[in-house]
C-alpha cells in the first residue's frame, strides 16, 4: 500500500481585493512521497485558468513553499487553487482549497476627523493605515487651525465618517454643519 500524499496548507492571501491590483497567494506544498514526482499547481475560476504550473517535488517528506501572482482585475469572489498529480494518494480530497475573497471596486475612502491631537488619534490612524483596502483623508485640528480640512465632495464621497475627539463645541457643530 501506498503511503504517498501531497497537500495544500498554510495558504495566505488577502480577504478582500480592489480589482486594479494584483493578488498574490502564498501558500505550502506538504509531501510525503515515496520517490520524486511531478505535481501541476493550478489556480483557477468561472473565468478560466489564471494559473498553471509544473512543480517538482523530491522524495521524503518535505514543505514546499510557494508563491504566486495575479495580475488585476483576474481574481474572482470564488478561486479554487488545485494540486494534480499522477501519485496515488493516501488522501486526494486535501489537493483542493478554495479562496474565497470580496472584491472591491476601489478602495473604500475613509474620512477621519480629529478635533485635538491625543494618544488615541495615533492608535486610531496607526490602525487605519494597516488596513490596504482603505483610503485615509486625516482632517485635525491642531491649536486652532485645521489642517487638510474637509469640504462637502470630501464628506460625500467617504464611505465611512471617524470623529475623534469631535466635535468639542459648537462652533465645531457649526464648522461641520457648513
Amino acid at each position: 500500500k501506498s503511503e504517498n500524499d501531497i497537500l495544500i496548507k498554510n495558504i495566505i492571501y488577502p480577504k478582500f481585493h480592489v480589482d486594479s491590483e494584483d493578488f498574490v497567494i502564498e501558500y505550502t506544498i506538504f509531501s510525503d512521497l515515496n520517490k520524486s514526482t511531478e505535481v501541476t499547481v493550478i489556480l483557477k475560476n468561472e473565468k478560466g485558468i489564471l494559473f498553471k504550473e509544473k512543480i517538482k517535488l523530491t522524495k521524503g517528506i518535505k514543505n514546499n513553499k510557494n508563491k504566486i501572482i495575479i495580475k488585476k482585475n483576474k481574481i474572482n469572489e470564488i478561486n479554487e487553487l488545485l494540486l494534480i498529480s499522477d501519485i496515488d494518494e493516501i488522501n486526494k480530497l486535501n489537493n483542493l482549497q478554495k479562496i474565497i475573497v470580496e472584491k472591491l471596486k476601489s478602495k473604500r475612502k475613509v474620512l477621519l476627523i480629529s478635533g485635538g491631537i491625543s494618544n488615541n488619534t495615533r492608535y486610531i490612524r496607526e490602525l487605519l493605515t494597516t488596513q490596504n483596502r482603505i483610503n485615509i483623508n486625516h482632517a485635525k485640528r491642531i491649536a486652532k487651525r485645521w489642517q487638510n480640512k474637509w469640504d462637502e465632495s470630501i464628506l460625500l464621497s467617504a464611505d465611512l465618517i471617524i470623529f475623534d475627539g469631535f466635535p468639542i463645541s459648537n462652533k465645531d457643530l457649526s464648522d461641520f454643519n457648513n
